[in-house]
């Protein structure tokens, strides 16, 4: 889970998952988003990278990349 406030926004993201070193508030710098999968990297210097497979049609994945880009401050795709 990746959680943005934006009532009160700030740089820094909630991350949830099951492997406990990587929860917390981090700076997320960038999410690379492909047909299958997209990547999250955040932390001090990319410490931390979480792959995050899906399966969407077309319409299911445009919403994805807008909130991605909504969320964050530097979202590539390829």
């Amino acid at each position: 889970m990746v959680q943005c406030d934006f009532e009160f926004p700030s740089k820094e993201c909630y991350i949830e998952c099951k492997n406990e070193k990587l929860i917390g508030h981090y700076l997320v710098h960038s999410v690379d988003i492909d047909d299958r999968a997209f990547n999250i990297k955040y932390g001090p210097n990319d410490k931390f990278v979480v792959r995050i497979e899906y399966q969407a049609m077309n319409e299911e994945e445009n919403k994805l990349v807008g909130a991605a880009i909504a969320m964050f401050n530097k979202v590539n795709i390829s």
